[in-house]
């Protein structure tokens, strides 16, 4: 686009709700649902997929109270890129939290889960609505993965029919965790985040893979703060 001889990027995708690019802190630069980093274990920042990333060592990021992300309209998508080393407790209790909280047993949000050795899959949780991918990845590789209702994942570009119900409300909060199922304090990772975005809508399958990008990533912030 182009006004009085200036170029204007246009934006990628409208509804963006939330972002958190990882790109040294932990700002959501859309609607400030900024995160602070846990007591426990460790959070840094180091070069990542697309710029620079979270890394968890056991540590986790936690939104401000009386902040929720509830979305009920069944018009929602997350996509995050990943790079995970290990669960924090992998041989007894092999779940993490990627954008997840958990009242009592009762679990919200997205999570991965550790089936076998060197083998993660992509679970969403609603209450007792619980859906898994049949695609797996390994560790130490970058993966891509992206979310929509109502049953559809995307890994790695590749679009998957989870096993399961079907995804409805997004209803996650008060606070907000990321890295950490805190249904348990030890539902931790060591490995990397980057890119962690939720829309208000369903995004195409076109614009999904084009988050992807053949596996090269899809730096949001070239379009500055025109990102709603």
């Amino acid at each position: 686009m182009k006004y009085e001889g200036v170029f204007v990027r246009k934006r990628p995708f409208s509804s963006l709700l939330h972002l958190w690019e990882f790109n040294g802190n932990a700002i959501d630069i859309v609607n400030g649902l900024n995160l602070s980093t846990s007591s426990t274990g460790s959070v840094s920042y180091i070069a990542g997929k697309i710029k620079n990333s979270v890394y968890f060592n056991r540590g986790h990021l936690i939104g401000p109270s009386g902040r929720n992300l509830n979305i009920n309209n069944n018009q929602w998508t997350i996509s995050y890129w990943t790079n995970i080393v290990t669960f924090g407790n992998a041989a007894t209790d092999p779940i993490v939290g990627i954008l997840n909280r958990s009242v009592g047993s009762t679990n919200f949000g997205t999570r991965l889960i550790f089936s076998t050795p060197n083998v993660f899959y992509v679970n969403y949780c609603n209450s007792n609505t619980q859906l898994n991918s049949t695609v797996t990845f390994g560790p130490n590789i970058w993966v891509h993965i992206a979310l929509k209702p109502p049953n559809i994942f995307f890994i790695n570009g590749t679009r998957n029919a989870p096993t399961g119900n079907t995804m409805t409300t997004l209803n996650i909060g008060n606070p907000v965790y990321v890295g950490l199922d805190n249904y348990t304090a030890i539902r931790t990772m060591q490995g990397q985040m980057e890119q962690l975005a939720v829309w208000t809508r369903q995004l195409t399958d076109a614009e999904i893979l084009s988050i992807y990008n053949s596996g090269n990533g899809l730096d949001f912030n070239l379009w500055g703060n025109n990102l709603k």
